[in-house]
């Protein structure tokens, strides 16, 4: 099993009793799935996602990702696995203003120990994949928004992750586009990526293989 939540619970302190993000949620993904996960606003969805992305730990229960303990991970611990081994995706697609499209790209692979030459061909290679090959050199503000967030899913790409986790990937982006965008993610889960997505929209949910509905912390369906 790639990820296992096993009563999980998220406390934010809020007030004397804390405000329960999550409330002892159980789940369990397997590699290659493709993930929605469904909810209105403060349902938990983005605490979940933060989670599973190792950007939080819970404040009871378990996470185990690949059998391991996150929980028990030190920042350090943490910081390596989200380099090496999940990617990440946002509505707000996060790019380096002043950097290139390859420069963007080749963001995740900084600290890697893979030769500067070599991760400039793993960069232009994702960037292949995502039909922008031939914007390697434009910055952020030269290309639309549907093209930033092809450079946003290339970055999460370049470093091979087991999970990418995107959260409101099409928020910003017309409708046109957002289908583009999620054809990506789609052939992405055809060639073994394991993706969880947050989305409000059931139509962009479609895309997945499994969608997961989360109200009040808790979820109340899975289909």
């Amino acid at each position: 099993m790639l990820i296992e939540l096993c009563e999980v619970t998220k406390v934010y302190p809020m007030g004397k009793q804390g405000f329960y993000a999550l409330k002892g949620l159980s789940l369990s993904i397997e590699k290659k799935e493709f993930i929605a996960i469904v909810g209105p606003s403060g349902s938990g969805k983005s605490t979940l996602l933060n989670i599973i992305g190792c950007l939080d730990k819970p404040t009871l229960g378990k996470y185990l990702l690949e059998g391991e303990d996150i929980g028990q991970k030190d920042d350090f611990s943490l910081a390596k696995i989200r380099n090496t081994k999940i990617g990440f995706v946002f509505q707000s697609f996060n790019l380096l203003p002043r950097a290139t499209v390859c420069e963007n790209v080749l963001l995740p692979l900084f600290y890697s120990r893979i030769p500067r030459r070599q991760r400039r061909g793993l960069a232009e290679e994702i960037l292949e994949k995502v039909g922008l090959a031939t914007k390697s050199n434009h910055r952020p503000s030269e290309l639309s928004g549907g093209e930033q967030q092809r450079v946003a899913i290339a970055r999460a790409l370049v470093n091979n992750p087991l999970i990418v986790c995107a959260d409101e990937p099409t928020g910003n982006l017309d409708t046109t586009t957002g289908r583009e965008i999620m054809e990506i993610f789609a052939q992405l889960n055809k060639r073994g990526a394991t993706i969880l997505l947050i989305t409000h929209e059931r139509d962009i949910a479609s895309y997945a293989s499994k969608i997961i509905y989360l109200r009040d912390g808790e979820i109340v369906e899975c289909s």
